[in-house]
């Protein structure tokens, strides 16, 4: 019978050894949280230059794309961290943009759509002005989509009446408080929005990153409480300068 346990007091039916097992009464190991990871990366999409707190790894890739050096930031969550202060290197770059034209024999510009962010995902997006399928007298929308995905939808009125398609255009933009897009007005035009159909932003760009990028970062992290150090970076120049 080797190998079955035995309890204090317990009375066996039959005889042979067993293994006595005992707590000793020692307290539970605590589960404390694995500590806050700095990170600095390389991205192609996000708040340039900036401190952000991240609180899992989704919120990498929803603020900072899945591009260039993110998944240094990712990885720090796979490796068991509670919290990521993320740092997008660089400085410079290039926001992604388009501009939208009026319906007149001879169409002039009248909003321009920009990225939120510098980089080359903006170059990715693709924008659709339409009647609204849901309401196509009174409304149309703007689509974006990024690859066949649709990232966003953004209604806005139709027609000439009141200010215009142009101006309602950028006050649903701005409404909305869209991660994607910003617009600016240039002209009323005729006051009514040419369709257009998967159209691409273009001239986006990434900021460029030098050692002097690596050394505001720090600077940036260095007044916030963190437990661990992470950079994209694994050559001895950038880590000299």
């Amino acid at each position: 019978m080797a190998g079955i346990t035995f309890q204090v007091g317990e009375q066996k039916i039959r005889p042979g050894v067993y293994a006595r097992v005992t707590n000793i009464g020692e307290p539970q190991e605590a589960i404390v949280p694995q500590g806050t990871v700095a990170v600095l990366f390389r991205a192609a999409w996000g708040a340039l230059a900036q401190v952000v707190t991240l609180e899992n790894a989704d919120a990498v890739t929803t603020t900072f794309g899945s591009a260039e050096t993110t998944d240094t930031a990712i990885e720090a969550f796979r490796g068991g961290c509670r919290r990521v202060i993320a740092f997008r290197l660089g400085t410079g770059g290039a926001r992604a943009a388009i501009t939208l034209q009026d319906t007149a024999g001879t169409p002039a510009n009248v909003v321009t759509i920009t990225a939120r962010h510098e980089g080359v995902r903006g170059n990715d997006f693709k924008l659709t002005i339409r009647d609204s399928l849901a309401n196509p007298s009174t409304i149309r929308e703007l689509l974006i989509h990024e690859g066949a995905t649709l990232l966003q939808t953004i209604l806005f009125a139709k027609g000439s009446a009141g200010v215009g398609e142009p101006q309602a255009l950028v006050d649903a933009i701005a409404a909305s408080n869209s991660p994607f897009i910003t617009a600016t007005r240039i002209a009323g035009g005729n006051n009514i929005l040419a369709a257009v159909t998967q159209v691409a932003m273009t001239a986006g760009a990434n900021p460029t990153v030098t050692g002097a990028s690596y050394s505001a970062g720090l600077t940036a992290i260095e007044a916030i409480d963190w437990n661990t150090l992470a950079v994209d970076a694994i050559d001895a120049a950038t880590y000299a300068t």
